[in-house]
């Protein structure tokens, strides 16, 4: 075997073992955020709280809670962006709420930190990004 050989066969294996590691990280991540009691508590939660109120409601009480949840809590966010997601679908409709809220291709991230602060929130220390981005799927 030559030496470019031996060398494309050592990039290549390097390459499949980082591909796995990433796929295993992946999958142990959505089973965590899966098997997160709080998150199905939270959604349903959410879906009982937004039919008394319009969507506007659903985001304030979002930010609300996302100031107790720190950046680093990803379950508690998840959970809470659950419950704004649910919220949102059960609410009733605001006219233009999804007015300026970017499209699915493209960077959001810094719409997400301009809501964040809009809500007197940091979006680097607290839970507020999980609520933007539940309005972000929830608007595309």
């Amino acid at each position: 075997m030559t030496k470019n050989a031996k060398i494309l066969l050592g990039c290549g294996s390097a390459l499949l073992i980082g591909a796995v590691i990433v796929v295993i990280a992946l999958v142990g991540f959505v089973y965590y955020i899966g098997s997160n009691p709080n998150y199905e508590k939270a959604q349903n939660e959410g879906k009982e709280w937004g039919k008394g109120v319009d969507q506007t409601a659903c985001m304030t009480e979002g930010f609300k809670r996302s100031r107790s949840i720190g950046i680093l809590d990803i379950g508690d966010s998840v959970a809470n962006g659950a419950f704004v997601e649910s919220c949102l679908d059960n609410a009733t409709p605001v006219a233009d709420f999804c007015k300026g809220v970017p499209g699915i291709f493209g960077s959001a991230s810094e719409w997400h930190q301009s809501e964040c602060s809009k809500a007197g929130l940091d979006a680097t220390a607290s839970g507020c990004i999980g609520v933007t981005k539940a309005r972000h799927r929830f608007c595309n």
